[in-house]
């Protein structure tokens, strides 16, 4: 989720993605659900839960936040070419 601050601000609002996790290899931030928890919803309001994602996830989908994560993850690059590989080449 930390790679699509856009959708998770569309999604929820009241939540933003803290600035210093933008660019980053978000692979290497430690644990980054328990991130999503402590600072994501801090300004008040509910605090992220996994049954958030889907939500986040089809708004990161909606604004095209796919293509153009906010950082890197090796794990979401494996998951692109996965994609890439079962519909025939990269998404636009």
């Amino acid at each position: 989720m930390l790679l699509f601050p856009r959708a998770v601000a569309a999604a929820y609002p009241s939540w933003t993605i803290p600035k210093k996790y933008y660019g980053r290899n978000t692979a290497m931030v430690h644990d980054p659900k328990q991130v999503m928890v402590r600072e994501v919803g801090k300004s008040g309001g509910r605090r992220y839960r996994e049954s958030d994602a889907p939500k986040i996830l089809a708004k990161a989908v909606e604004l095209g936040e796919f293509a153009t994560p906010a950082g890197t993850d090796v794990s979401w690059r494996e998951l692109e070419v996965d994609i890439d590989s079962l519909v025939g080449g990269p998404r636009s």
